[in-house]
């Protein structure tokens, strides 16, 4: 081969080759910690259902409960019809036997309803709702908190429920 077919070749550079699986290699960083984003929120919306669905079948035990009591949780999050008065705040920790495996803290509490109510001024004020002749039972709101842990960050949910 003489010099002047040399000259006349094209081809990529090594600084080109360089720059392009510089790129390359940036665009696959930012996918993959794309691709662990999306499954660390996978994984978060599956832990949250879970708790929802702990503090609404809690709410639901406590409902059906012809005495009113709380359910039992066992450790495995199974309920059962609870069989005594429980002392409010109640907290059970359990972890359900199916699902993401982390460990959840169920907190159940009761509490007055309160309202906006006349304050005999001419104004409003909260108030805790009372019976009345028309409502003979004095309303109770029942609060259902569930909290767990996600890499190290507390997160929880509410559910209450007003009744009576």
């Amino acid at each position: 081969m003489t010099n002047r077919n040399l000259a006349a070749q094209r081809g990529f550079t090594l600084i080109e080759v360089m720059v392009v699986l510089l790129l390359t290699s940036v665009a696959l960083l930012a996918l993959g910690a794309f691709s662990l984003t999306a499954m660390d929120s996978g994984t978060l919306a599956r832990e949250r259902m879970v708790a929802v669905h702990l503090a609404q079948e809690v709410i639901e035990q406590w409902q059906h409960n012809s005495n009113d009591y709380l359910p039992s949780i066992a450790s495995n999050c199974t309920m059962t019809d609870g069989t005594s008065a429980p002392t409010y705040p109640a907290t059970i920790t359990c972890t359900p036997a199916t699902g993401p495996g982390v460990q959840y803290a169920i907190l159940a509490s009761t509490s007055s309803a309160q309202a906006p109510l006349p304050d005999g001024a001419g104004g409003v004020a909260f108030a805790a709702l009372a019976a009345t002749t028309a409502h003979p039972n004095t309303p109770v709101v029942k609060l259902v908190k569930v909290s767990w842990n996600h890499k190290g960050v507390a997160k929880s949910i509410y559910l209450t429920h007003l009744t009576r």
